[in-house]
């Protein structure tokens, strides 16, 4: 969609989810929820798996995600899983390729802090000051964390 231009003409972009009690908002400045990427190691030796104690797999393969809340943790993220996924099959004198999807690397959720303001502000005067709940960043992705890239966005 950002390369279509959907955002072109947009000063700001809100998004929010609504989960919380009625009449109660939550928000914070800066990294509210993490960026994530996805991998995949083919691991060629002897796993336990599947229902059959008798069969042993020619390889096996497991996957996962790992996130964390700036782009600049999730690259030594990334190499640490390499190292460990590796240097574990490699003790048992097996080998594992590890593949790591990038095209699918989510930028972590960074709230701008003007538009914090002026939610802040918005939501005090609708809801009332006891309403307006500071929140701690969790570490769930969002397909918004692309568009608060592109322009000065709020989560």
């Amino acid at each position: 969609m950002l390369e279509v231009g959907i955002l072109e003409n947009i000063d700001a972009i809100f998004g929010l989810y609504v989960s919380f009690p009625i009449s109660t908002v939550v928000g914070r400045s800066g990294p509210v929820l993490a960026g994530n990427g996805f991998f995949e190691a083919v691991i060629v030796a002897k796993f336990k798996g599947g229902g059959a104690f008798n069969v042993i797999p020619d390889s096996v393969t497991i996957g996962g995600t790992f996130k964390a809340f700036s782009k600049e943790s999730l690259m030594p993220l990334k190499q640490r899983i390499q190292e460990v996924i590796t240097g574990q099959v490699a003790m048992h004198r097996c080998n594992a390729t590890v593949n790591f999807d990038d095209k699918t690397l989510y930028h972590s959720t960074v709230n701008n802090k003007e538009l914090h303001r002026y939610f802040g502000t918005v939501a005090r005067d609708m809801l009332g000051e006891k309403n307006v709940l500071e929140m701690q960043p969790l570490m769930g992705a969002e397909d918004f964390s692309f568009f608060a890239k592109a322009v000065p966005g709020y989560f």
